[in-house]
């Protein structure tokens, strides 16, 4: 295989690579498929032919196009802007290999398929992505040394395609080899200790956060429950969260035969005419701010001396405000300082960070009353009407009689289980439910008409129930945890792990967990794979997960613990070199927003004046043809240029004059050669005196008085011919 082959070889796995990588950091496997396609066709049809290449005017059209549409989705959709620009880069290189290739075009993609990979980096932080920017950085490295050394080479076969493809021996291949092996393990070597020194989450608040792209996995959780909605539940099994479950003493007590509730967000309104649950208008002025910083445990609730567990929690892409966590959080911990509000009435957290959210709580468990725990009374709902009459049907069968005024009474926690138990014998659990009637209320269909549905359909209609007789509840929607992974000791938890319930408070300030959906379809539905591809797949998110909290989550925490530093003096020891820049970054991001507006506005000026002597100097060219020509040969000879050699300087003046100089990249014996086609005589005398320039300029042997005088005369026969040329030309 020769040098330029080679090269395109190279250069053609660099850009596949790329593209492929960031369709699969943005989700979109099937499009990067479609593009491989694409440029394998334009490959073949094209190749190095420019005669086969599309029309100029197309191609700028198409790649116009796609510059608009990425510009505008930007503008709606400004944090998705990462993926609109490499998803422009990603088409723009596979276009360009519809048209003519030149040496720039190939130095193009090659910087395109860069800054491809690096929108893929900040798209997505999976595994995935790892393991490819590991595979492509080498890749990419060889491709643009060997675009280097074949440049030169390239641009005499542009100009002149019949020039032989040049040759490249073992041994300089496997210097190159050797260089990218060099290149790469100091970058890897540097990179780590750059990763382990430098402080974590240090200019986060001035820059976007790697550990926290935005795109990618999206949680099957919602803050509201719209029930009525027809057609079939879609599962997807992209992983939400991973949650490490310990005691008081830090234990782990995962296990596959225990499930854990996390609830998210607490819903405690129903508006019948949109068969929706949501939460109470005032919930968010009930809040309260606190600020945890990294590592320590901040206190946020009363501690009554229950059961108490503790939580790690890490939310591989939060994308809405609440966090999760089992029953009632009493403290919590994240891996950098985070404003959490938390609202008391219902013990739900809630933060505006998104992305990849890393925080440890501890829950309390309660079982017992409590009076510091009590909480205003809610509305009553469903005073009348069927789910009323039901509930009364339902208790009436097991002797049981409320007082619906009452706020609370011994049989509550009763009567909670007898509701619980009577969803989950005389209902059946269905992920495809029909539409309701018109003006019907979907929680009615479902008690009365369909007798089937999914987890909201089941919480909702307890909530109401209890409601209805005058016992506070409340939907709780979160996860349902139960995929224990025993190699890594975590829970996998993924989007089709979402699940509603039912809190209703049956004392005091107690409020007690209830699920109402049937117990052997929910465990079912989210038990995970058995048999050897589970176990294969089990395998794999250890090793994600090591993944996540070793590289994706190395938070402050785990390095001053490597480096065995102390977190709070050495880390402030540190700090304190950058303080200034984190008090300075309004005053920071205003320079650098004036400094790019001068830059701007300095190339535009730069551009118009080059334009403009371009200009200039053809439209002199025009007026009067080797003017410039002339002029340079008047000239002195150059510093250090002996003036026997200014024969070399006046033939290539007089080749310029008579229009067929050498380009400037293109070397005196290969452009001698490529006048032999046009005048062998010609390019005899030009190849007599290329030699003799050589000779003395090169090898450092003065020329001969014969030699002198051979080159005068090869000077002038050259010129006698381009002067007879100039003539037949007229």
């Amino acid at each position: 295989m020769n040098l330029l082959r080679r090269a395109d070889v190279w250069r053609l796995a660099a850009m596949a690579m790329g593209i492929v990588c960031f369709f699969v950091a943005s989700g979109h496997i099937f499009i990067a498929l479609v593009a491989l396609g694409l440029a394998a066709m334009g490959r073949m049809l094209v190749g190095d032919r420019s005669d086969r290449a599309l029309p100029r005017w197309l191609l700028n059209l198409l790649v116009l196009v796609a510059s608009a549409y990425a510009g505008q989705r930007s503008l709606s959709n400004p944090q998705d802007t990462v993926e609109y620009i490499g998803t422009l880069l990603a088409w723009v290189q596979v276009v360009k290999l519809y048209d003519k290739q030149t040496p720039r075009d190939h130095a193009q993609l090659l910087i395109m398929s860069v800054f491809t990979v690096i929108a893929a980096c900040l798209t997505s932080n999976a595994i995935e992505i790892g393991v490819a920017l590991a595979l492509y950085t080498p890749i990419a490295l060889y491709a643009i040394l060997l675009h280097q050394v074949a440049s030169p080479q390239r641009r005499v076969r542009f100009t002149n395609p019949d020039t032989p493809a040049p040759a490249f021996n073992a041994r300089s291949l496997a210097h190159l080899r050797a260089s990218v092996l060099v290149m790469t393990t100091l970058g890897v070597l540097g990179a780590g200790v750059v990763y382990l020194v430098l402080p974590r989450g240090m200019g986060s608040d001035m820059f976007s956060d790697w550990s926290s792209p935005r795109a990618g996995a999206m949680s099957g959780f919602t803050d509201e429950v719209a029930l009525g909605r027809p057609g079939e539940i879609t599962e997807s099994q992209e992983t939400v969260l991973d949650l490490v479950l310990l005691d008081e003493t830090g234990r782990n007590i995962g296990s596959l035969n225990r499930s854990v509730l996390l609830r998210g967000a607490t819903l405690e309104h129903y508006d019948a005419s949109r068969g929706l649950w949501r939460r109470a208008d005032d919930a968010a002025e009930r809040s309260e701010t606190v600020w945890p910083g990294p590592g320590a445990a901040l206190s946020i609730g009363p501690s009554i001396a229950s059961q108490r567990y503790v939580q790690r929690i890490t939310i591989r892409n939060k994308q809405h405000d609440h966090l999760f966590t089992m029953s009632r959080p009493v403290a919590v911990a994240f891996d950098r300082e985070t404003q959490v509000r938390l609202r008391p009435h219902d013990h739900v957290l809630t933060t505006s960070r998104n992305g990849r959210v890393t925080y440890s709580v501890e829950s309390e468990i309660d079982v017992r009353p409590s009076q510091a725990l009590r909480t205003p009374r809610l509305p009553r709902l469903f005073g009348e009407g069927p789910i009323h009459d039901l509930a009364l049907e339902v208790l009436a069968a097991s002797d049981i009689e409320r007082d619906p005024e009452a706020h609370i009474t011994r049989h509550d926690r009763q009567i909670a289980r007898i509701f619980e138990r009577y969803l989950q014998t005389e209902y059946q659990y269905d992920t495809f439910l029909e539409a309701p009637e018109s003006d019907e209320d979907p929680m009615e269909m479902f008690l009365f008409r369909v007798r089937r549905g999914h987890c909201e359909y089941f919480a909702g209609a307890m909530a109401a129930m209890l409601r209805s007789v005058g016992i506070d509840a409340r939907v709780v929607t979160g996860y349902r945890a139960s995929e224990f992974n025993d190699i890594a000791g975590h829970y996998t938890v993924r989007q089709s792990n979402a699940h509603a319930w039912v809190e209703a408070q049956v004392d005091e300030g107690l409020w007690m967990t209830y699920d109402p959906s049937p117990p052997e379809f929910v465990s079912a539905l989210h038990a995970p794979r058995g048999g050897l591809l589970g176990r294969l797949e089990k395998m794999y998110e250890a090793v994600e997960h090591g993944w996540i909290t070793w590289v994706v989550g190395f938070d402050e925490q785990k390095r001053t613990s490597i480096l065995g530093l102390d977190a709070e003096r050495d880390g402030a020891r540190f700090n304190i070199s950058v303080e200034w820049l984190y008090a300075s970054r309004a005053d920071i991001a205003r320079r650098l927003l004036q400094s790019a507006l001068w830059g701007v506005i300095a190339f535009g000026v730069t551009a118009l004046l080059g334009f403009g002597l371009r200009f200039v100097w053809r439209w002199l060219e025009s007026v009067r043809p080797g003017l410039f020509a002339s002029l340079l040969a008047r000239r002195a000879p150059r510093s250090g240029e002996r003036r026997e050699l200014a024969f070399y300087r006046a033939a290539l003046n007089a080749l310029a004059r008579a229009g067929v100089g050498k380009p400037a990249w293109r070397t005196p014996m290969t452009h001698a050669d490529a006048l032999a086609r046009r005048d062998p005589a010609l390019a005899s005398d030009l190849r007599t005196l290329v030699e003799l320039y050589y000779r003395e300029r090169f090898a450092g042997r003065p020329l001969t008085p014969d030699e002198v005088e051979r080159a005068q005369r090869s000077l002038g026969s050259l010129r006698t011919r381009l002067n007879g040329t100039r003539e037949r030309t007229r």
